[in-house]
């Protein structure tokens, strides 16, 4: 199960305004999940102000999340350890590919995990097989006592 509350320090990805009768949606960097906001509308305002000029300054934020509910809790600004230790962590992709749209009806559910076989973009290819047991095998040599 997963806990009630999780605390880290993020980068704010994307903030998407709502459409209709949707909330506004806060996505992080280093977080799969989309998140909102609470109800609680003292610490609603708070929290935008303070994750819309995160995502402006391209600064980490240091996040209380809900991942049950999906719902930010409380934004505040990391302490210099933190920030410190933060970016000495943090890694990033050597050549990230450029981002594509993807057609979700074209997948095919039964064959959308074979990836040798099926799925093309370049994000997806693996080495070829005596490479990865090289590595693989370099890995196990190295991080035995």
């Amino acid at each position: 199960m997963r806990p009630a509350k999780e605390t880290g320090i993020l980068t704010v990805a994307a903030i998407r305004g709502p459409k209709g009768k949707r909330v506004t949606e806060y996505r992080f960097n280093e977080r799969e999940q989309i998140f909102t906001l609470p109800s609680a509308v003292k610490s609603r305002a708070e929290v935008s102000k303070r994750l819309k000029d995160a995502l402006k300054k391209n600064l980490p934020v240091k996040a209380v999340l809900d991942p049950r509910r999906g719902v930010v809790q409380r934004i505040d600004l990391p302490s210099p350890r933190e920030l410190d230790k933060f970016a000495r962590t943090r890694t990033f992709l050597d050549k990230p590919d450029k981002t594509v749209r993807v057609d979700v009806s074209s997948i095919d559910p039964t064959t959308f995990n074979i990836v040798d076989r099926y799925l093309k973009f370049p994000t997806f290819f693996t080495t070829d097989p005596a490479t990865d047991a090289t590595l693989s095998g370099y890995k196990t040599f190295t991080t035995c006592p």
